[in-house]
């Protein structure tokens, strides 16, 4: 079938798009990694907002309630880039990260019931540091580098019991390897070097449900609810001078989350949204040990979208989608003096539809601000783009009907 060739394609593709270069933020050396805030291209074009706006052409993440309003049997794949400039009291660098971002496979089996499949990072480990320092008068360079992340492979059911009300449930299983390496150089050469690898494997379940309320056609009122739960954690330690090896097991608990969304059509073809989003990041542990420095966020985020007709043999221009949006969200990782890092970001995004409306193809480009040097002691300047295609078929259905 159609969807299912674009699928290997474009996914033998994104093979050749990969690239990460080390340094990227230094706040992704604490707990798990940074998480991923945003759930689509679609979404990254309005701020991050995704709880609470059904679309039928868009298979949605955040929420799994907004499934049931799917019409076709669609598969969603998503590429997405990331360019940071960070600065601190002394440096400046650069770091640049691009890969394939997951996918989404969704097939609707009628009277409300939909069923989907998805993969997609989590969690991203990447960063760089370099110390020079000196014991007994023996100077010395030390260098760590972490890379990794956690993943999660989705599973969702949505259901619409009355017409007025979506509900959906999604089992995440979560994996991934996050490892740590600190390189130590001395200048004399009378001192042998020391390279030191600690390796973290996380596997484990958890779920997410959400909610949707429909008053009109009109509006929109979405919850989600994503409980804590406990990860298995297996930890291998290289002592690569000394030619040994320490293993060790234990848990790590990824903290609970809410979140409340709104969508409403303002007037006809423009939609505005808003989201307000909770985690409870002070219970994340990592080995059964608590992860320092942590705060509970509040995240925020709003956009609309401009649409002025779905017809398929419209205008061109008139079946664009135009996009914009505004988020700000506090970094769950304090910085050194204990004060909290805000993260803001602008955002604009276009969805061109082709194949007479069986596909889309979803541009978002996201400006964005991490802390800043006079009250973090850094500050992060970043670019993302996020690039979605998706296409769509029916399936199960009689054609000559």
């Amino acid at each position: 079938m159609k969807i299912l060739r674009w699928f290997c394609i474009l996914l033998i593709g994104s093979v050749f798009i990969h690239q990460n270069t080390y340094g990227g933020s230094i706040l992704s050396s604490s707990g798990i990694g940074t998480p991923y805030h945003f759930s689509s291209s679609r979404s990254m074009g309005m701020g991050g907002v995704s709880i609470a706006v059904p679309v039928p052409m868009n298979t949605p993440r955040s929420n799994p309630a907004l499934l049931s309003f799917i019409e076709s049997t669609q598969l969603s794949l998503q590429f997405y880039y990331e360019f940071n400039r960070i600065e601190d009291q002394s440096e400046k660098a650069v770091s640049q990260y691009a890969n394939l971002d997951g996918f989404d496979f969704a097939i609707p089996c009628g009277r409300g019931v939909s069923l989907g499949i998805g993969m997609r990072p989590w969690t991203r480990v990447d960063y760089k540091m370099v110390f020079n320092d000196s014991i007994a008068s023996e100077s010395y360079s030390k260098s760590v580098i972490g890379s990794g992340g956690l993943n999660a492979f989705d599973f969702s059911l949505s259901a619409r019991p009355v017409s007025l009300i979506s509900i959906g449930l999604t089992g995440h299983a979560y994996f991934g390897r996050i490892q740590e390496q600190q390189i130590l150089v001395y200048e004399n050469s009378a001192f042998k070097s020391s390279d030191d690898i600690a390796s973290y494997q996380h596997k484990g379940f958890g779920w997410t449900a959400g909610l949707l309320v429909k008053p009109s056609d009109r509006f929109q009122i979405g919850t989600i609810f994503r409980p804590k739960c406990k990860i298995e954690t297996e930890a291998e330690i290289s002592h690569i001078f000394s030619n040994k090896t320490e293993t060790a097991k234990g848990n790590s608990t990824i903290p609970s989350a809410f979140g409340i969304g709104l969508s409403a059509e303002v007037f006809r073809g423009l939609h505005m949204g808003f989201d307000y989003k909770y985690h409870q990041w002070q219970d994340l542990t990592v080995m059964d040990k608590p992860a320092n420095n942590t705060q509970n966020v509040n995240g925020f985020s709003f956009g609309m979208e401009y649409l002025a007709t779905t017809e398929p043999f419209a205008n061109i221009w008139k079946r664009i989608a135009y996009r914009c949006g505004l988020s700000i969200e506090p970094a769950y990782i304090l910085d050194p003096s204990g004060n909290s890092i805000t993260e803001k970001w602008v955002s604009l995004g276009v969805g061109f539809p082709f194949f007479v409306n069986a596909a889309v193809l979803d541009i978002s480009l996201s400006a964005g601000i991490r802390g800043s040097v006079e009250q973090n002691g850094l500050s992060e300047k970043m670019l993302r783009l996020s690039v979605s295609i998706t296409g769509r078929e029916r399936w199960f259905i009689d054609r000559f009907r």
